[in-house]
């Protein structure tokens, strides 16, 4: 069931125009250095939470909060699609090529080398037809981020 702006609960209409995130992480400082040093991601601060202490870097209109628990939790692993729940993080630059490039010379892993994605299916408004940039980067934790450019592509690209 799908339903339009007009017809969603008042309790449920989303009150910020972002998506903000939460990552229990297993290693603290290396997930600090691949948000803040390698990505840029700005440092908010931190502050204690039950169980831990929560760090939390400002992207965009959303954030994203980096839980270090006191006590560390297994790293999860495998393909992605080989377990259920949320599989990556989606960054949205003006520049997927320069981002990866960046990132790749400031030590960021790779997962996959900048490619195109023309999804040949238009998608309900304000989307339309999806056509990016795009590659993948593991955080310091192993988790895949997603850089994405969306733009039109030459034929060449697409």
């Amino acid at each position: 069931m799908s339903y339009s702006k007009q017809e969603i609960p008042p309790v449920f209409r989303i009150a910020k125009k972002a998506l903000d995130v939460g990552v229990v992480v297993v290693d603290l400082e290396r997930q600090r250095r691949f948000y803040g040093d390698i990505l840029g991601l700005p440092y908010a601060g931190y502050m204690p939470v039950p169980g831990g202490v929560l760090h939390v870097y400002l992207c965009g209109d959303s954030y994203l909060k980096l839980y270090s628990m006191d006590e560390k939790p297994g790293a999860q692993g495998g393909a992605f699609g080989s377990t259920a729940g949320f599989a990556y993080i989606t960054l949205t630059v003006p520049d997927a090529r320069g981002a990866y490039r960046d990132a790749v010379e400031k030590g960021a892993t790779v997962i996959a080398e900048p490619g195109t994605f023309d999804g040949k299916a238009t998608l309900a408004e304000p989307i339309g037809r999806m056509k990016a940039r795009w590659a993948l980067l593991a955080d310091g934790d192993g988790n895949m981020i997603e850089l994405i450019e969306y733009c039109e592509l030459p034929d060449s690209e697409g």
